[in-house]
């Protein structure tokens, strides 16, 4: 793992983030296994068929960046989980929802 590969999948997290805002994403990087690994935390949105396939062409342009490292998408229902992750990227559009629901502070 690079600094380059890391700030890559950053990137490529935030493009994704910006596509398909009912999902929250999570980066972490397995040592053991030797691969970036990336959660997404909506299942709806893990399943859909335009989702898988943005996550292929993404999984191809990060191939052919860093041919020499592993990349794996995987959804909230897998054994496998982000666990300790790099960074953490909430749902767009729950915090919009979030903000929305904030309680404005009291006028004196």
């Amino acid at each position: 793992m690079t600094n380059t590969t890391t700030q890559w999948i950053i990137g490529l997290i935030d493009r994704l983030a910006e596509r398909f805002i009912k999902t929250g994403f999570a980066y972490a990087y397995e040592s053991p296994n030797d691969q970036h690994v990336v959660e997404l935390s909506d299942a709806e949105t893990f399943g859909d068929k335009k989702v898988r396939l943005a996550l292929c062409q993404e999984w191809e342009r990060f191939q052919d960046a860093f041919p020499e490292e592993t990349l794996l998408f995987i959804g909230p229902d897998d054994v496998f989980a982000v666990e300790n992750p790099i960074c953490h990227f909430p749902a767009k559009i729950d915090m919009a929802h979030r903000r929305q629901q904030q309680v404005p502070a009291p006028v004196e």
